[in-house]
């Protein structure tokens, strides 16, 4: 719980940064320290990353793996799998109408509506794909450097799913930092219920 507290207080930090009129122009400035090395190819590379990262692909993720653990007879984790999609898409669009934080002015490579922070995509992404990371390591009873690669593999894609959200012009990077946070802090509270349910299994 104490990781969870520390990723908590991370997010609310970000949430009193984003407040301020002097954090706010060093985030514009960093956002766009990124933009300038924009390109066709990148462009291309940075809209496929951000389409892993939306709910249109992880979604169908969830409801596969849900499948999957369905047929092997296991109630609880296909549960806790659609839970964390919606759940945190909720509390994502929540947050967001508590904040109202425009979204940047920059030029953007794809349009995105409501408010800004904390960035949906990272926040999912976070929450998702670290839970799934999880679950491949607990369920493969993975070697450590299966372990490894799993979890590195997870968090170099989330970071990028992360920094395609400032690349494409549609979020600033405290956006993205507070969406971390709160994505990482959630998926631990998915894997302490994970332990729960498997612990006293009934389903």
């Amino acid at each position: 719980m104490i990781t969870v507290m520390i990723l908590f207080a991370g997010f609310l930090l970000t949430a009193f940064v984003q407040r301020l009129e002097l954090a706010n122009q060093l985030d514009s400035l960093l956002a766009e320290g990124i933009l300038q090395y924009r390109t066709p190819e990148l462009d291309s590379f940075f809209i496929l990353i951000s389409d892993i990262g939306s709910i249109k692909t992880i979604l169908p993720a969830a409801i596969l793996l849900a499948a999957v653990f369905l047929y092997k007879r296991n109630l609880y984790v296909p549960v806790l799998l659609i839970a964390n999609v919606f759940l945190v898409r909720w509390l994502n669009h929540f947050i967001k109408g508590l904040f109202g934080r425009e979204r940047p002015q920059f030029e953007q490579v794809v349009s995105a509506g409501y408010y800004s922070f904390p960035s949906g995509h990272s926040m999912n992404s976070a929450a998702f794909y670290g839970f799934v990371c999880f679950l491949l390591v607990v369920l493969l009873k993975a070697q450590k450097s299966l372990k490894s690669v799993i979890w590195i593999t997870g968090i170099v894609l989330v970071s990028f799913i992360g920094l395609s959200r400032i690349y494409l012009g549609v979020h600033y990077p405290v956006d993205v930092i507070g969406g971390f946070c709160l994505g990482g802090a959630l998926m631990l509270l998915f894997i302490k219920a994970f332990y729960y349910f498997d612990k006293n299994r009934n389903f």
